[in-house]
């Protein structure tokens, strides 16, 4: 924990240092990222940038960087070496040993909700819903890439009810064959589109209801992943992965079961990136169609006290009962349940329109829990004991999530409809979202501002289904 901290704030320091030209190179040079020579010319281009800025002449914006870096809007600061290496098996292409992309993406929300229940239920919240900070790029080969992503509000301390900072990603992928490709760290599960594709490339200001249902989010292990086609626009996709099935930042492990994943993605009519809006305006159609499963065993350690009792006639009273402790029961319920799920999606873009679907089911087998029971009774040896609890058997769950949107304006003011259900087995359970928005691209992804209105509806047993209004509005800034 306390390296990447530590990468994080080296980074932190390279982006502050950009505007003064002797700090940056140094720094560099420290780090071995660059040559005593190339410092010594990053030290002189910076100076002259500063004598053009002086006499009032205008300098390129490049000026201010050092050599070998540049700006590009989405991605950030980058900085390639001169130092070039063939890009991979079958690609003789030159491409630079180490690069670096450094960055940040952050979403600002306001979010109003009126709860349909009795009593005050309103609330108007602003939010910072996500503020992450992004170092990719490669090292010693071009094959062999890397990246290390935080979030400074993504984890919840639920002890202080405050936001704190998160690590997302933090993963080697090693690329050097198209076909088998190797990703180890922590990840994203390569499973359901609509968590794969980024939370800046939405079309709405955040993912349906389904996602966090079904989703599994990010956690440590590794993907056997590759592709057909063109390196940069490949016509089929597949992954294959082992997790820890815990969870993001959870290494700590009691068993020895694991989490297994797949994907397949095609792209008959060409490329199509995890990014829901058309704002390319593509000239001719694309369709994306997907599946995943994932297996998984998890495992649920519960340990609870309770008094033990006994209860004897009042000697001043023998017709009242006096009740006292005699000692203390402690309950430790161990309970394994194996879960299936799968997805399939569809995804469509043609001329600023987009239609997408995504479809899920879990099967869930919530095995007999096992019960160990230690009674201490005041001056004896504890006793223990162990039993089954009640069965509790398999349970499905259907869910899917439908949308879509057109660009009234190209590329620029998108409108939005989702409709997205989840229902678990049995009466009574079921989710239902209704949502239309409208976004404004001032600079595709990396500028935007998005706001929906919705209702959130509850089914509830024996009465009428409870009706959330939501409406949110968000600004996306990355840079």
């Amino acid at each position: 924990m306390k390296g990447w901290f530590r990468l994080l704030g080296w980074a932190v320091l390279l982006v502050a240092s950009v505007g003064e030209g002797k700090s940056i190179c140094d720094l560099l040079e420290a780090k071995g990222v660059i040559s005593a020579e190339e410092a010594r010319a990053c030290r002189e281009e910076m100076r002259a940038g500063a004598r053009q800025g002086s006499s009032g002449s205008e300098a390129p914006a490049k000026a201010a960087l050092p050599q070998g870096m540049t700006y590009k809007v989405g991605s950030g600061f980058v900085w390639t070496s001169a130092d070039k290496a063939p890009a991979g098996f079958g690609d003789a292409t030159e491409k630079p040993r180490f690069s670096l992309a450094l960055g940040n993406r952050l979403q600002v929300r306001y979010t109003y909700l009126d709860r349909d229940l009795a009593g005050p239920s309103e609330s108007s919240t602003f939010r910072i819903r996500r503020f992450k900070f992004f170092l990719n790029g490669n090292a010693f080969y071009p094959w062999l890439k890397f990246k290390l992503q935080a979030d400074w509000v993504g984890g919840h301390d639920q002890a202080a009810n405050t936001q704190r900072p998160e690590l997302d990603d933090a993963f080697v992928d090693v690329t050097y064959f198209p076909l088998a490709q190797l990703q180890v760290g922590q990840y994203k599960v390569p499973f359901n589109r609509s968590e794969l594709t980024s939370s800046g490339a939405l079309q709405f200001v955040d993912r349906a209801i389904t996602n966090a249902r079904f989703s599994l989010v990010r956690d440590q292990g590794v993907t056997l992943h590759g592709a057909l086609g063109e390196v940069e626009k490949p016509w089929l996709e597949y992954a294959v992965g082992v997790f820890n099935g815990t969870g993001r930042n959870r290494a700590e492990k009691e068993d020895s079961d694991h989490m297994g994943a797949a994907r397949v993605y095609w792209t008959p009519l060409g490329s199509l990136k995890y990014s829901e809006s058309d704002i390319d305006h593509s000239p001719h159609p694309l369709v994306g169609i997907g599946a995943g499963y994932v297996f998984n065993v998890v495992q649920n350690r519960s340990t609870a006290t309770s008094a033990l009792t006994t209860t004897f006639p009042d000697p001043a009273n023998p017709e009242r009962l006096l009740t006292t402790q005699i000692g203390q029961r402690t309950t430790e319920t161990i309970s394994n349940a194996e879960y299936h799920r799968a997805t399939a999606d569809f995804h469509a873009k043609w001329r600023g329109a987009s239609v997408l679907a995504d479809y899920f089911f879990e099967s869930r087998d919530d095995k007999t829990p096992r019960l160990r029971m230690t009674d201490l009774l005041f001056g004896q040896p504890p006793s223990i004991r162990a039993s089954l609890g009640v069965p509790r058997g398999t349970t499905q769950t259907h869910g899917f999530n439908v949308q879509a949107g057109y660009f009234v304006i190209p590329s620029t003011v998108e409108i939005a409809a989702r409709y997205a259900r989840v229902d678990p087995e049995g009466a009574g359970n079921r989710q239902e979202e209704y949502r239309a928005g409208v976004g404004w691209f001032v600079w595709q992804h990396a500028l935007k501002v998005q706001a929906d209105v919705g209702s959130l509806v509850y089914e509830i047993p024996q009465a009428p289904d409870r009706r959330d209004l939501e409406a949110r509005t968000q600004l996306q800034v990355i840079f």
